[in-house]
């Protein structure tokens, strides 16, 4: 069995249903309970993506004569996450870079080129399957912000996970 871990524990653990009711303070850091619904988009293959190579640095400094650009990946994904009281209330909050590195690397899944690596992507989805499978609660960090900063609205807000990890829960 699997559990999140969040280092935000100074935070009161909020309801989605309390980080929706919260939209006017973004952005804020948050601590949310919830139950994985999905992790999207819906085919796995693109649970990663290819970031550009890294620019030379000045006159080539740090780049290896000859050498091809290293290509390095990472995960880009949207977990849909269901208030623990109130099913139908959900929130979708991007899981991206370091922070996703961060949560799945508590269970040993480093960002990798989920099409040419089965073995990977087999276990990433064993993972998101048992998590939406055991209806479990996990506790989350969320950071809520304005991609568009004149939009006030309450759809105008959007949430990213940070400061968690995945990890095996103790056996009983």
């Amino acid at each position: 069995a699997l559990r999140a871990r969040c280092s935000l524990q100074h935070l009161e653990l909020l309801s989605v249903k309390q980080v929706q009711d919260r939209h006017a303070a973004a952005p804020c850091l948050m601590r949310v309970r919830a139950r994985l619904l999905r992790a999207l988009p819906a085919n796995p293959l693109l649970w990663t993506t290819c970031e550009a190579p890294a620019a030379p640095g000045p006159a080539g400094v740090g780049v290896v004569a000859g050498a091809p650009p290293t290509t390095r990946f990472t995960y880009r994904m949207v977990l849909q996450l269901e208030d623990a009281e109130t099913q139908q209330v959900w929130l979708g909050a991007l899981l991206y870079a370091e922070q996703a590195a961060e949560f799945f690397g508590g269970v040993g899944l480093p960002p990798t080129d989920l099409r040419t690596d089965a073995a990977s992507l087999g276990r990433l989805q064993d993972v998101v399957r048992s998590l939406c499978a055991s209806s479990a609660l996990l506790a989350l960090g969320l950071v809520s912000f304005r991609p568009d900063p004149a939009d006030k609205s309450e759809n105008g807000v959007a949430y990213r996970i940070v400061r968690s990890n995945l990890a095996a829960a103790p056996a009983v």
